[in-house]
């Protein structure tokens, strides 16, 4: 980025964390609540401005899924057409995203316009899984607006139809976790409708039979994925000695080189990072497994990351799910060693995902998407 860009991103991520951090300091009791309030609210409002320049506002022609969208989206003209259009000129195939957007497309007639919607629709998304696991977690929901400071942010600008899909399976399953099965399943229904991935959530019932309870059971859970990603590269490819199926064999012994759109993913800064949060969630599994919408989440989502492992396409895919949960197990993780301070914990999180907001927005890559340079490596 250039320096007038990295001015915006730094005073806007200083702006957001000092609101972040004032939110914690204590008071009385009744002025601690309304001022959190206040100032929370400050943050959300100071966040929300960083995405909107970066992400929201990004060039129409930045990167290289967000011409095929917006190109896509002006090509709407109703809504029963719509999924036969977003084939035709975006190729994907889920049966809601389109026609969704279709009910708008009437009153916008700006690609950047609709950017800012989608933009603005994701951010207000995870806020509200945020606030639903928070419930649980007793972590301040106001914590989601780190996303913005770690790759995330490039997803939100990237995969439109996944980050717009998983916060709201995540609500869904909150919602099934309280017995309201009706909401649960409309949630979930339209989660998948947005995007194909979530199509996982309907794994969760097996990751709650599992019963992982305990450490180290969740350690053999993660063993366990990553041996089971072996085999399903090794069923690949004897699916693809099959007649008619050489492709498949073809594309399984390309992805075992390790090789993804972002290089090799065991270099990769997110695979390092996806490996960590795991570690995170070892380390802080007697809290977190308290928590069960979360650590069901958390559970199935880094499960597919493991059992990619051997096929990193698939590993990639459901990274940015995993990474959705930074946060909150960054949160964990100081909840169980400094319990107590909450004030430092604020600053200790703002100071570390400022710190990972200049490293994300420092790769070519991240700045590519995002319309902020002109190519990628």
């Amino acid at each position: 980025m250039d320096l007038e860009n990295w001015s915006i991103f730094l005073a806007g991520s200083f702006a957001t964390m000092l609101f972040f951090i004032v939110g914690g300091m204590s008071g009385n009791a009744s002025e601690r609540v309304n001022g959190r309030r206040v100032f929370d609210w400050l943050c959300v409002l100071a966040a929300y401005i960083v995405g909107l320049y970066f992400i929201g506002l990004r060039p129409i022609n930045g990167g290289s899924d967000t011409p095929k969208y917006v190109t896509t989206f002006m090509a709407l003209r109703d809504v029963a057409t719509a999924h036969a259009i977003g084939i035709q000129y975006f190729g994907n195939t889920e049966v809601l995203f389109w026609p969704l957007q279709a009910l708008w497309r009437p009153f916008i007639n700006s690609g950047s316009l609709w950017l800012v919607l989608v933009y603005t629709l994701t951010f207000g998304l995870s806020g509200i899984a945020y606030s639903r696991m928070s419930k649980e977690s007793g972590a301040p929901a106001v914590i989601f607006v780190m996303l913005l400071f770690s790759y995330e942010a490039v997803y939100f600008g990237n995969i439109i139809r996944q980050v717009m899909s998983y916060p709201i399976g995540i609500v869904g399953v909150y919602y099934f976790h309280r017995r309201s099965y009706t909401l649960a399943a409309l949630l979930v229904v339209l989660a998948i409708g947005l995007h194909w991935s979530s199509i996982i959530f309907l794994l969760l019932p097996g990751i709650w039979a599992l019963r992982i309870n305990s450490k180290s059971r969740a350690i053999i859970f993660f063993v366990a994925c990553v041996a089971l990603s072996h085999l399903i590269l090794l069923l690949a490819q004897r699916m693809g000695a099959l007649g008619g199926l050489m492709s498949i064999s073809d594309k399984a012994a390309y992805y075992s080189q390790g090789v993804t759109n972002f290089g090799e993913i065991y270099h990769t800064f997110n695979f390092a990072l996806s490996v960590l949060l795991i570690l995170i969630f070892v380390i802080s599994f007697d809290l977190v497994v308290e928590w069960p919408v979360v650590s069901a989440c958390f559970l199935l989502f880094s499960g597919m990351v493991l059992v990619g492992v051997s096929v990193p396409t698939l590993s990639e895919r459901f990274i940015t799910n995993q990474l959705f949960f930074a946060p909150l197990m960054s949160w964990a993780f100081l909840q169980r060693f400094v319990p107590r301070a909450g004030i430092l914990k604020r600053v200790i999180l703002a100071s570390v995902f400022i710190a990972m907001g200049v490293l994300v927005f420092s790769q070519e890559s991240s700045t590519y998407t995002l319309g902020l340079t002109n190519h990628a490596k």
